[in-house]
């Protein structure tokens, strides 16, 4: 039994790419398997990027753009990032949802183990047991939240690039500069702090004095800055007004990340032996990877002590977050680390001379702890597949899909917010409603400057008078959320959800919510209030009696073809909301910004629709004339950096919109340029004479130069 085991671990040996293959099926059988009630993994509570892929493809046939896409230095430049798919587009376009999720993912895991291997194997000269099954570890230990899986999965592979010998240095340089393109059109953290010191520590260590490696770095570096310039110049103009950069992180917090201990202390465990072992044995290849380990897991509490420092540098603190995501490198230097330590160990240690001479039994030992992670792994991911995350649950609910049918008829832009409570151990996110086409008022605050921030928490101001947590929960989330119970069933105790009914006046302004052009309210709980009107539903009666039944139950019902899985929903339209943009014939100036949020909060709906609110400073270069009767404002083309409009009748004031300021909107009101001004704290805006003619808005960033709305 013993021959034949050893036997099929060599053969295994043999066949590396076969076998990771085999591994990588089987670590996600569960992600693609039941089609589109196949499990999903949602990173950062919805967050991510999926759900915008999912609906990408709709911006080239609807006449406006809905939503923008959540970025890796989002924040400061929603806009600019707002069409940025990745290669991972590709598979959204040209399949449906959930088979696209789990194919990239497939590919994306698949690469990370075998350069792993490759890396260990050819770079430094573990066997191939050990190798391979230091690849099965690094499918196993990392959390694969869409879309780290590119970061993952490409980073060993420039590694393993780096330290290869092409035959020729412009073949190397080829190579690398092809792996800065792939990466950066592949990789929403594509211009991260981390990622360059990882590729130059890498080089540092294994390979100092050789020139034709070092050319192939220079060139994937140059190509990787080129590349990414609109993104760098954008944080370094702008990150100081992104909401994410008041976002705080402890250095003590940040090393933990780094260091990954997290996964667990095990991992210490063997930092401190391999540190040890180098102490005994001198290995130049255990001591080349733990510098790079330890260099890198110090380089983001460093990095954050000093933006804290320098806080008054091009937004320190958000280059502060930015280093936090050092620990992104933690699973693979640390797996590195395990591989090198394991043949040092095997090499070095007396005890291990039977295991020397058969080294499959140290292979066996760390495939079967990647088999046990990933059975753990996949027993928690069949919970979630069982009571709620599955693709169909959080992307093809009816009720949404039925609604994103509804207003594609609707010729004006709109905002839709959902009520952040939770339904068992799920809850609505507004990430989900991305795929459905739908620009949500909350979600990651990322996406919007600090003022926008600033606006939400008037909107929560019931609800954080109610529940002092809110303030935490908003570090770096804009949603509706609920008070300090959260779940549905304790908000509504023994009543049964039909007859649970709240006032989202309790919880939130709904005057501010309406001025930020939210049409739809979604909410699994009943709201009463005046202005929302609840619309029809086909299956929300059905979808109320299936929840109450067992999940045994409930899937029976998922393979005869009922949507059971998806939970009861209430769509209300929310007749208050005001238009995207109008024109405000009257001005209310107040001393401060923070004066505007007060008078902004104390007005009612006509005033908000009426006025224009100013700080002191704004009022006096804006110079605006008032007094006139208003006037209409038609939308011509929105999209996510130009906006045209037809402006007619106005008799002055202001032209108001929802949409988030930034110094680098320019304008052209009838034909000559206009400055944008600051209005209602947050918004842009625009002073306006007496008459009818067409403005035209572009967002002209440095990086976009031929932005320019008068000649457009």
């Amino acid at each position: 039994m013993k021959r034949l085991f050893a036997a099929g671990i060599e053969s295994m040996a043999r066949r590396p790419a076969l076998v990771i293959l085999v591994w990588t099926l089987f670590y996600n059988l569960e992600k693609f398997a039941l089609g589109p009630y196949s499990f999903v993994v949602i990173g950062d509570e919805a967050d991510s990027r999926l759900a915008f892929m999912v609906a990408w493809w709709r911006w080239f046939f609807e006449p406006f753009q809905h939503f923008w896409t959540p970025h890796a230095l989002a924040g400061f430049d929603s806009t600019a990032a707002s069409a940025d798919p990745g290669i991972e587009a590709l598979f959204f376009a040209l399949l449906p949802g959930w088979m696209a999720y789990g194919i990239f993912r497939l590919a994306c895991v698949y690469l990370e183990g075998y350069f792993v291997f490759r890396l260990l194997h050819d770079a430094l000269s573990v066997r191939t047991g050990i190798a391979l099954g230091s690849g099965f570890v690094y499918v196993a230990i990392n959390h694969h939240y869409f879309p780290d899986e590119q970061l993952f999965g490409l980073l060993p592979l420039i590694l393993w690039a780096v330290t290869r010998d092409w035959g020729t240095p412009r073949r190397g340089v080829a190579v690398l500069m092809a792996l800065a393109i792939f990466y950066t059109y592949g990789s929403v953290y594509a211009f991260t702090l981390f990622t360059l010191p990882a590729v130059w520590l890498w080089a540092l260590a294994f390979h100092t004095r050789d020139r034709a490696r070092w050319l192939g770095v220079i060139a994937f570096t140059a190509t990787y800055f080129i590349l990414n310039l609109p993104r760098l110049v954008a944080g370094l103009l702008l990150g100081a007004e992104s909401a994410r950069s008041y976002s705080r992180s402890w250095w003590f917090d940040t090393l933990n990340q780094s260091l990954m201990l997290p996964q667990g202390y095990w991992m210490l465990a063997i930092l401190l032996m391999a540190l040890a072992a180098c102490f005994l044995w001198r290995d130049a290849r255990l001591a080349r990877v733990l510098v790079v380990n330890l260099t890198l897991a110090a380089a983001g509490p460093a990095l954050s002590g000093a933006a804290a420092i320098m806080g008054w540098l091009v937004g320190g603190r958000l280059w502060e977050q930015i280093g936090m995501r050092f620990y992104e490198t933690a699973p693979l230097v640390n797996v590195l680390v395990l591989g090198v330590l394991a043949e040092v160990l095997l090499v070095r240690v007396r005890a291990f001379a039977a295991a020397r001479a058969a080294s499959w039994t140290v292979t066996a030992a760390i495939m079967l702890a990647a088999l046990a992670a990933a059975v753990e792994t996949k027993r928690a991911n069949i919970w979630d597949m069982l009571h709620s995350s599955v693709y169909a649950f959080a992307f093809e609910h009816p009720e949404l899909k039925s609604l994103a049918a509804h207003t594609r008829s609707i010729g004006e832009p709109f905002r839709v917010a959902g009520f952040n409570a939770f339904r068992t151990n799920w809850r609505l996110e507004e990430g989900f409603l991305w795929a459905y086409g739908f620009e949500t008022a909350g979600g990651f605050i990322n996406v919007w400057p600090m003022r926008y921030r600033e606006y939400w928490e008037r909107v929560l101001a019931p609800l954080r008078a109610q529940d002092a947590t809110i303030d935490i929960k908003m570090n770096n989330k804009a949603y509706l959320f609920m008070n300090e119970t959260g779940f549905v069933w304790q908000m509504c105790g023994t009543a049964p959800i039909r007859s649970c009914v709240l006032r989202p006046t309790d919880f939130y302004n709904m005057n501010l919510l309406a001025f930020l052009n939210v049409l739809y309210i979604i909410s699994p709980i009943p709201f009463d209030h005046p202005s929302l009107v609840l619309r029809p539903s086909s299956i929300r009666d059905y979808l109320l009696d299936t929840e109450l039944e067992k999940v045994r139950q409930r899937w029976q019902r998922v393979l005869k073809g009922e949507p059971a899985l998806n939970i009861p929903l209430y769509v209300y339209e929310n007749r208050d909301a005001l238009p995207r943009f109008f024109v405000a014939p009257q001005i209310y100036v107040s001393p401060t910004p923070s004066d505007v949020l007060d008078a902004m909060s104390a007005a009612d709906l006509s005033t908000l629709r009426t006025t224009v609110f100013l700080d002191e400073e704004t009022a006096r270069q804006a110079r605006l004339r008032t007094g006139g009767a208003g006037g209409t404002v038609k939308i011509v083309g929105l999209r996510a950096d130009d906006i045209s409009l037809e402006v007619n009748d106005s008799g002055g004031g202001a032209l108001v919109s929802s949409t988030s300021y930034n110094r680098f909107w320019k304008a052209c009101v009838g034909g000559q340029p206009v400055t944008p001004i600051r209005v209602n704290h947050a918004f842009l805006g625009l002073a306006l004479e007496p008459g009818s003619y067409k403005v035209t808005l572009s967002y002209a960033p440095p990086w976009r130069p031929w932005a320019d709305p008068c000649r457009a």
